[in-house]
Formats: C-alpha cells, sequence, structure tokens
C-alpha cells in the first residue's frame, strides 16, 4: 500500500481494507499517460478517490479529460456532489462548460447542478462558456433557460453582461443582447 501514500481514498464497500489510505501526489504524475486504466481498475475494487493535487475527484477528471461516457455515467450514479468544488473553485458545470462540453453540460442541470456557482475568481459558469464555437453558443442557451444570471459580478468586477456589453463584435453579443 505504499504506492497510495498522500492522498485520501475510501472505500465504497465496508471490508477490512475499508480504512483511509493515501495516494502520493508521485502516484498521479506517474500515471498520467494511463491515469484512466488506473482509475478503472482502482474502481472496479471499490476504491473511490477523493480528490487529487488540484482538488478534482473523480467526475472533474473525466470532465477535464473530456471522457463524456464516463463522466456522464458519473454524474447517473449519484455518487458526487455536483457543486464541490476543486482548488480553482470549478464545479463540474464550470469545468463542463469551459471544455464545450454541451451532453455534460445537459446532465448537470438536469441533475440539478447549480448554474450561479462561483470559481475562485468569482466566475460563474456561463462567464466559462464565452466563445465563438457552436457549442459556447449552445451550453450558454442551456445555462440561460436553466436561470444562469449574466449580472454576477466577479472579482475584478466585471459580469458576463459587461463583457460582452462592451463589444458589439463579441462572438456571443448578438445571442446576449435580450439579457443586457
Amino acid at each position: 500500500m505504499s504506492l497510495f501514500k498522500g492522498m485520501s481514498v475510501v472505500t465504497a464497500n465496508k471490508s477490512k481494507h475499508s480504512d483511509l489510505v493515501k495516494l502520493s501526489p508521485f502516484f498521479f504524475k506517474k500515471a498520467a499517460n494511463f491515469t484512466k486504466p488506473v482509475f478503472e481498475a482502482l474502481r472496479l475494487l471499490g476504491v473511490i478517490l477523493s480528490r487529487d493535487r488540484d482538488g478534482r475527484n473523480e467526475l472533474l477528471n473525466a470532465i477535464f479529460s473530456k471522457d463524456t461516457d464516463s463522466a456522464i455515467n458519473l454524474i447517473s450514479s449519484g455518487r458526487f456532489d455536483l457543486d464541490e468544488q476543486d482548488n480553482n473553485g470549478y464545479t463540474p458545470l464550470h469545468a463542463a462548460a469551459q471544455c464545450q462540453l454541451v451532453p455534460i453540460v445537459e446532465r448537470l442541470i438536469v441533475c440539478g447542478a447549480c448554474v450561479n456557482s462561483l470559481d475562485a475568481w468569482g466566475n460563474p459558469p456561463i462567464q466559462r462558456a464565452l466563445g465563438n464555437k457552436p457549442e459556447n453558443s449552445l451550453i450558454i442557451s442551456k445555462l440561460l433557460e436553466a436561470g444562469a444570471d449574466i449580472h454576477l459580478r466577479n472579482k475584478s468586477g466585471n459580469s458576463v453582461a459587461t463583457h460582452v456589453g462592451k463589444l458589439k463584435s463579441h462572438p456571443n453579443y448578438e445571442q446576449l443582447q435580450s439579457y443586457l
């Protein structure tokens, strides 16, 4: 078990191995190229990794890895707090919006994720969704339909409304014009 030094782990079942175990950050650096198989093997053994060195749980890691199928399965499993934040205050919805993962954004919203949670900089997920790709517009629409507030100001005093409202050439200007 010395391999598991430095990170919190809990087991899903009550067995003689259900004690708290630690995984080292070194383990994750070395496992970067085969993280998914390692995590899958640990999951099959009934081990749930709580957080890595960035404060990310298995769900956030699946989203940042753009592993849509795993992320949707993890969301549907009910094992994760959908508003849990990593060290930067990112929730799964922030991550999915930034990574432009429409199916994950949709699933998170349906399962009750907070659309106005703020990251460490005070940005809501809709701020992370701004951009010029079709996925950005779809995510913005989904977030607005779910009640996202474009007037929330971040720690710099800016909101989506002020950011987009300043630039008529902003790729999301027309979409958000009626909300400004």
